[in-house]
């Protein structure tokens, strides 16, 4: 039987971080199933306080690890780690570049007069950047009767928003642009869309994507279509979906609607997120993470793997799908009409649920990616324990402009007055943002950190029982009740000496570490297990 575990996090932080980021559920169904850490914006597109609130980055068990607070009506929707390691997101017309320390490193913006957009950004194996902007055209559009009121003729001097493709090399110089006012006829867009026979938001380009033959894939969210662009002479490869739909969909009877998010996979196929939506009053379907097998040669889209999460949930904008190394597939469902607010969850092929995250109110997130290993470490502030003729304290280390503790608690000492769960969130990096410490838990008021390491066994916490201490070559971990997920060892000055990820296979056996290489001294085991964190110290000698 699988066991589930359901968490309600509230972050603890002082009044005014607990108004930033909002609560949510983290819902974990196989703590093996996920690794690394999920970036993530939430987001509320609707009033009261509409606006892009925070960026977020949860680790494997759904912890806050970072956050920066956006403020309202701030618009960074695209937060993510970059193939080169450096992070990037939107803000202000451009997007923002910063290394593993947070620090913002550089800033890429359209050229030749064209504004930024903010849908998708990626840095390419070559340094180069693809980009989406747009530009305004004024267009005659009083031939056509799709407007709102039903049946209202286009202005004939409507504003239209034309999106642009554009390639920067690494000196920012464009290397290739693309208009879509050059290549598409206006009657390509699905009318559903069209509201303001004046101001009209026609392609609604929301992804693009280097293939792997060198050239780009472009989703149009206005035309519920795909396309492949030759990047050498421009024109349009093929187009798959919506009015100039080429492919003949085998497998598959159910248009995809809104779509989100198109991606080769390593496998060579294409995911996107089917939002399923186009207006209200007019047909739509469930949200749909779709997998297809395109053959461009003969014209014929195959779906391979789909995963819906509620037949009754559908999208209004927004989200993504993400296959992970693992096989696993993360899928973000954006703006959903669902009272459930169900923002992303990570499913196995065989569409079991591994893990979830929901906000508690209408929070969405545009996109959410799942980075199970990051080219760096984040340099998370290291709790230690400290004892001052009887009075426990724990301290978050020195050089910090300021301390956040879980229990509003602002200075870097925290006494230990009563059995709870500690951490602190302290300033990272040069934007702005703020980084957590790991989370302490506190059973024994008369030892809280485990300071009398002149014990023959280490009690963690759940029945886990860490021996002999101080030990010289096998440190052992024995756990018969509780589940080991993680397993690390840090210096006292918090590097990392040792760490391994538990299967479900042998999670909950006895575990024998290998402590020779160490160095004699003391030093601090955390032990992950069902979703709580212990932290003792032991002597190696």
């Amino acid at each position: 039987m699988q066991k589930i575990l359901t968490c309600i996090i509230y972050l603890f932080v002082c009044c005014s971080v607990k108004s930033q980021i909002p609560p949510y559920h983290t819902t974990i169904f196989d703590s093996t199933g996920t690794t690394g850490y999920y970036f993530l914006v939430p987001t509320r597109l609707t009033s009261p306080n509409a606006g892009f609130h925070s960026q977020l980055v949860l680790d494997r068990y759904g912890d806050v690890v970072y956050y920066k607070s956006l403020g309202t009506l701030t618009n960074s929707p695209d937060f993510k780690v970059q193939p080169d390691g450096r992070i990037s997101y939107f803000r202000n017309q451009q997007f923002y570049l910063f290394d593993s320390t947070f620090t913002i490193v550089d800033s890429v913006s359209c050229k030749n007069g064209i504004t930024t957009d903010s849908h998708d950004f990626q840095v390419l194996p070559n340094g180069n950047f693809l980009l989406l902007g747009y530009e305004t055209s004024t267009m005659d559009l009083s031939s056509y009767a799709w407007f709102k009121p039903t049946g209202t003729h286009g202005s004939v001097s409507a504003s239209v928003k034309c999106n642009v493709v554009q390639e920067l090399d690494i000196n920012k110089n464009v290397v290739f642009e693309w208009h879509c006012k050059d290549y598409f006829a206006f009657a390509d867009v699905d009318s559903v869309w069209l509201s303001n026979p004046n101001i009209v938001d026609w392609t609604h380009c929301n992804a693009i994507e280097l293939d792997d033959d060198g050239n780009i894939l472009l989703s149009s969210r206005h035309f519920n279509e795909i396309i492949k662009i030759n990047r050498t002479d421009s024109t349009i490869m093929w187009r798959l979906g919506g009015v100039q739909n080429e492919f003949t969909f085998l497998n598959d009877s159910t248009p995809f609607y809104g779509q989100h998010d198109i991606r080769r996979i390593q496998n060579g196929n294409i995911t996107l997120l089917d939002d399923g939506f186009r207006v209200t009053g007019v047909p739509f379907h469930a949200c749909r993470a779709m997998e297809y097998q395109l053959d461009e040669i003969n014209k014929t889209a195959t779906v391979v793997w789909d995963y819906t999460y509620d037949s009754t949930m559908y999208s209004k904008a927004t989200g993504n799908v993400e296959r992970l190394p693992n096989g696993n597939t993360l899928v973000n469902f954006g703006m959903i009409n669902s009272v459930k607010n169900t923002t992303f969850v990570v499913v196995d092929s065989l569409k079991n649920k591994k893990f979830e995250v929901a906000f508690i109110d209408t929070m969405s997130s545009y996109r959410s990616f799942n980075f199970q290993q990051l080219p760096w470490v984040f340099n998370r502030p290291q709790l230690s324990c400290i004892d001052s003729g009887g009075t426990y304290y724990l301290d978050a280390g020195a050089g910090y402009a300021s301390y956040s503790w879980n229990d509003g608690s602002t200075n870097r000492f925290l006494p230990i007055t009563s059995a709870d769960t500690f951490s602190v969130f302290v300033p990272y990096g040069s934007d702005g943002g703020f980084i957590s410490s790991e989370k302490i838990i506190v059973t024994n008021l008369n030892d809280p950190c485990g300071l009398n390491t002149d014990v023959g066994a280490i009690q963690m916490g759940e029945g886990v029982r860490v021996y002999p201490n101080p030990a010289s070559e096998i440190l052992t971990i024995d756990s018969k009740q509780a589940t080991i997920n993680s397993i690390s060892i840090y210096n006292l000055l918090g590097k990392l000496e040792f760490d391994v990820q538990l299967s479900s296979a042998n999670a909950t056996h006895q575990t024998e570490i290998d402590v020779r290489s160490l160095s004699q001294g003391i030093y601090f085991i955390q032990i992950r297990t069902n979703g709580k964190i212990f932290t003792k110290k032991f002597v190696k000698n």
